[in-house]
């Protein structure tokens, strides 16, 4: 009955919009009633009512935490196929640069034995000009 009496209080009006609280309220008056004109036993049994809907309340609270479960590993998933996708980018530029690398290498080596053809022409020159 303090809990009825509590939740009366916390919510007001908002208390009687409410089917569970409505519920309770009915079966704890009910019992209040019975357990006055001495019929209590038998109808203790309708605090079965009361369980079952502290179990549907549990078990929609462990729904809406699977929910949130689910949202957080759609998420993840999302995060992972964007690092596989960063992983393969990387690899990809890593080749590239290495290619670009090897390229100007061999540019530069190709420009070496050009300096190197054009000092022996021009020492061939000055020979051939003495």
């Amino acid at each position: 009955m303090l809990e009825i009496i509590t939740l009366l209080v916390i919510f007001r009006e908002k208390f009687f919009v409410h089917m569970g609280y409505l519920l309770d309220l009915g079966i704890i008056g009910v019992c209040l009633v019975a357990e006055v004109k001495g019929v209590g036993k038998e109808v203790r049994m309708l605090n079965f009512f009361r369980v079952w809907r502290l179990i549907r309340l549990v078990n929609s609270m462990l729904g809406e935490a699977k929910a949130e479960h689910n949202d957080t590993l759609g998420v993840l998933r999302l995060e992972q196929t964007k690092y596989k996708e960063l992983q393969v980018e990387r690899v990809l530029l890593q080749d590239s640069l290495q290619r670009e690398a090897e390229a100007r290498k061999s540019v530069e080596q190709m420009l070496k034995g050009y300096k190197d053809e054009v000092e022996t022409l021009s020492e061939a020159l000055k020979v051939r000009c003495e």
